[in-house]
């Protein structure tokens, strides 16, 4: 997602939203025994922001 995020920069078009997401997927990961839920809830959110057009 981050090289994709990367590329889209390069071509010149940024979203706020993606970056956020990025910051709330890092402070995610620092959690500790997060749920089966809780991870799955994430990488389906990690999907949908990747594929924001």
């Amino acid at each position: 997602m981050a090289a994709y995020a990367d590329h889209a920069q390069i071509l010149s078009v940024e979203d706020e939203e993606v970056y956020t997401f990025f910051h709330e997927a890092l402070y995610f990961l620092t959690k500790e025994d997060p749920t089966i839920d809780e991870l799955l809830a994430m990488a389906l959110k990690c999907g949908e922001v990747n594929i924001k057009p």
